[in-house]
């Protein structure tokens, strides 16, 4: 798999992205299993025009109205006209955290450092778990309309002297 063609249906437009970097959920370590639950998206770095268009596109696969209870999260973060798209499930953990007890202001330092007491407090943390599949991929052409490889009007086509600047970036 080289190659990922995301047509909007029915008017259009259709996007033709590279794929490259494709790790599937179960060679990832430690990887978590997905729930049923409609994911949270997150687009990022979508500011210009173009990548507005992309961003929209990429919001139209899913679902707007996302169920928190299932902690589920996909990433679409675009770098440098590279769109990395990751999926995790972010976990809550409780921890027990030893804080030392502040003593009363009146105690007197050697009683201070005699007395050493500590407490428990319950800490809540957040973690990300990598669910899969991870990749990134790089926008080769926006086309308008559906899918017509031969007679189709070009709305963005990636030419080869696009990528002499490297502070120029098209996303």
């Amino acid at each position: 798999v080289n190659g990922l063609l995301l047509v909007h249906l029915p008017g259009g437009p259709t996007a033709r992205f590279r794929l490259s970097s494709l790790v599937l959920g179960k060679d990832i370590l430690g990887h978590g299993r997905a729930t049923p639950h409609k994911p949270e998206m997150v687009l990022n770095n979508f500011g210009t025009r173009l990548g507005r268009r992309v961003g929209r596109m990429f919001a139209s696969l899913f679902a707007q109205d996302p169920s928190f209870r299932g902690r589920r999260v996909v990433a679409f973060h675009n770098q440098r006209d590279f769109i990395f798209v990751r999926h995790h499930r972010y976990v809550f953990e409780e921890k027990e955290k030893r804080v030392a007890a502040e003593l009363a202001p009146g105690t007197a330092p050697a009683a201070a450092k005699s007395a050493k007491k500590t407490r428990v407090e319950k800490v809540v943390g957040a973690r990300l778990q990598e669910l899969g599949p991870r990749f990134t991929l790089k926008l080769e052409a926006l086309q308008k309309g559906t899918f017509d490889s031969k007679g189709g009007e070009f709305e963005w086509l990636r030419k080869s002297d696009l990528g002499t600047s490297r502070r120029r970036f098209f996303l």
